[in-house]
């Protein structure tokens, strides 16, 4: 599964990566909103970890970015954060994230959210290709066999 996280501290954004790539996730990194979205558009990541505080153009207005292009596609964008206002947080939300996970973070439960969001991008693509195929086979019966052992063992 390929990931880009955005996040303007090159130190956090080499620790997420670090973090990410152990786990056996592709990683692209970049550090202010218009390398982000550049690095968007050229590597079509499975995922996106975004900082909301970027200094040149807000995150939500990256997030917002984003949506308008994967409009047909399922694509998870977690807000990486130290904000702990509910009402920014829920902007951001409303502004097309998926998900957020607090700075510091628990690195036990930063990589636990993202095995669960890679069950999700496994079973949202098995049933997009159900129904491109017109199938009313169960849903198991769609997936590949890697998928199905990704999907039992909770991995990438």
């Amino acid at each position: 599964m390929k990931i880009l996280v955005i996040d303007h501290f090159p130190v956090m954004g080499m620790y997420i990566s670090s973090i990410l790539s152990d786990q056996g996730y592709e990683v692209t990194a970049a550090y202010s909103a218009r390398d982000g979205l550049e690095k968007f558009r050229l590597r079509r990541p499975d995922l996106v970890m975004l900082e909301i505080l970027l200094p040149d153009v807000p995150g939500c207005e990256v997030a917002q970015s984003i949506r308008e292009e994967t409009s047909e596609t399922f694509l998870p964008l977690i807000f990486l954060t130290s904000l702990k206002d509910e009402f920014d947080l829920a902007t951001c939300l409303d502004a097309g994230g998926d998900d957020y996970i607090l700075k510091p973070f628990d690195r036990t439960l930063f990589e636990a959210k993202l095995r669960a969001w890679s069950r999700n991008i496994l079973l949202v693509r098995a049933l997009q290709r159900r129904e491109r195929h017109g199938s009313s086979e169960p849903l198991m019966a769609v997936l590949t066999h890697e998928e199905m052992r990704e999907l039992m063992q909770g991995s990438k």
